[in-house]
């Protein structure tokens, strides 16, 4: 990788992904300890397709110097080390004619594509927007069994539609954003790199050959007519960014550095002139809601931990386990003694409104005392319930003081 041209930074990054994993393996049934790998991937690594692609630059180099030092000598294929039922021949850039034919004269059979391969599509029309679809779509996937069963690998009932997960939490959700847009939000950075990285040597390439604002700027379009599929991609998605009717490209200023005389630039749509993923997201997923409307804001009490906050958030939905709820998704419940919070309503709970507080501290403290009361009464119904564990009201009510006083006091 350092041959070809990836920075130091982004070599540590990979090597991490591939010395930290840690596997193990199945005996009889049975998991072993974990390990490490020593080399290579696992199969279904989301690193594998790159690492093919980088292998195949590799090869493809040697291929033109041997070819330029005109080393080439006839090519001899062993047909013994082919497997024909698990071969195919396809085609990108020729017709389907000359696809059968060559298959034909190797012996192979001719396929069709797209294909999957390594787990990801691939076809003749990859530099698409819309054939990343489905890779977006198996992400999403994943991103949701985890979600409701923490393992992308099992499923398990999903109480909440996903798109009202990945709402902002002022259209209560959980502010986790599709992955879609996040793509986008990186996509878009790029802008504000070209105008930020003004000395790089990518920045005035791209200015050798699109002119000096790239092609970023309506006002002075580029002065070639042949963009680049990268940097086409990159334009087009920064020209159909809109926040209040106002475009993408009209958000970067320039602002003077500390009375220095010295310019710089400034993005106006983030705190402090400073451009951040995270913020450019938060724009792209208010634009897909701007027709719809808020129905229950997402509250957030920082002196709890995220898995009370997750509760109360399921709680106001009407979105727990309680028998009421369990019985309209047609779970039979007979052998289930459910215990004697089954009835309480806990969707109606006291949220902290209603009532007088001298200071916001106060009621943030109060709200968040209840919040796990309600938590740690559901948690010990569940755990008498399925783990046959013994509870009893002074130990409900003993746990509910350690627990409120551990997590307030951390924040306090």
């Amino acid at each position: 990788m350092g041959l070809m041209g990836f920075g130091q930074r982004w070599r540590k990054w990979i090597h991490a992904c591939l010395s930290s994993t840690c596997i193990y393996i199945l005996i009889n049934g049975s998991p072993t300890k974990d390990f490490s790998l020593q080399k290579g991937v696992r199969q279904g690594d989301p690193l594998s397709p790159y690492l093919f692609i980088m292998v195949a630059e590799g090869l493809n180099h040697l291929t033109k110097t041997v070819a330029a030092n005109n080393r080439f000598a006839e090519i001899q294929i062993g047909w013994g080390d082919i497997n024909f039922h698990k071969s195919c021949v396809y085609g990108l850039g020729v017709s389907k004619v000359e696809t059968e034919d060559m298959a034909e004269w190797l012996g192979y059979v001719a396929g069709t594509l797209p294909i999957i391969y390594l787990g990801l599509p691939i076809s003749s029309s990859m530099n698409k927007s819309k054939a990343w679809d489905p890779v977006f779509e198996k992400f999403e996937g994943l991103r949701r069994r985890f979600f409701w069963s923490g393992s992308s690998d099992v499923s398990t009932m999903a109480w909440i539609k996903w798109d009202s997960c990945l709402r902002p939490q002022d259209f209560g959700g959980l502010d986790i954003a599709p992955l879609a847009l996040k793509d986008r939000a990186l996509i878009a950075k790029w802008w504000w790199r070209f105008k930020h990285e003004n000395g790089s040597l990518w920045v005035s390439i791209i200015k050798s050959i699109y002119g000096e604002e790239g092609g970023l700027s309506a006002s002075l379009p580029c002065p070639s007519n042949r963009l680049s599929s990268t940097w086409a991609g990159i334009l087009k998605v920064g020209k159909n960014i809109h926040n209040l009717d106002r475009a993408f490209a009209n958000s970067f200023t320039k602002r003077i550095v500390d009375g220095s005389g010295r310019e710089e630039w400034a993005w106006s749509w983030g705190k402090d002139g400073l451009f951040t993923v995270s913020r450019i997201t938060d724009i792209l997923v208010l634009a897909d809601l701007v027709n719809q409307n808020s129905t229950a804001t997402t509250l957030h009490n920082s002196f709890v931990p995220l898995k009370v906050e997750l509760f109360i958030w399921r709680a106001r939905l009407k979105r727990l386990p309680t028998r009421v709820e369990l019985d309209k998704r047609g779970m039979d419940l007979g052998m289930w003694n459910l215990g004697p919070f089954t009835n309480m309503s806990i969707n109606e709970s006291f949220m902290g409104e209603g009532y007088s507080f001298t200071s916001a501290m106060d009621k943030l403290l109060w709200q968040a005392t209840e919040w796990v009361t309600w938590y740690m009464i559901l948690k010990s119904r569940n755990a008498t319930t399925f783990s046959k564990a013994k509870s009893t009201s002074a130990m409900v009510f003993k746990e509910i003081q350690i627990k409120s006083f551990k997590w307030l006091s951390n924040k306090i």
